[in-house]
C-alpha cells in the first residue's frame, strides 16, 4: 500500500460533517478553512507516522458521546 498523498487527506477531512471537536479539541471546520497550507502540513504529519508504523499514543484517545436519537431515553439502542 503506498502512502497517503495530501489529496487523499484533504478528501478525507472534507468528508467529515460533525461540528463537535475530538479530543484535541479542534473542529473538522477548522482544518477545512485552513486551505492547502494545512493540508500539506497535516499530510507530512500523517507520512511521518506512515513512515515510522506506528501511532502515537494521543491519537489512540477518543471520547465517546452518545446521542440520542427518539424513543425509551433508557434503552441504550436508542442512542
Amino acid at each position: 500500500m503506498s502512502k497517503p498523498t495530501t489529496f487523499q487527506v484533504q478528501i478525507c477531512f472534507k468528508k467529515l460533517r460533525h461540528k463537535t471537536p475530538h479530543i484535541d479539541q479542534i473542529q473538522a471546520e477548522m482544518i477545512n478553512t485552513g486551505g492547502r497550507t494545512l493540508y500539506s502540513q497535516i499530510h507530512e504529519l500523517v507520512n511521518s507516522t506512515w513512515n515510522m508504523e506506528e501511532l502515537p499514543e494521543q491519537w489512540k484517545e477518543s471520547i465517546t458521546v452518545p446521542i440520542y436519537k427518539k424513543g425509551d431515553k433508557t434503552d441504550f439502542t436508542n442512542y
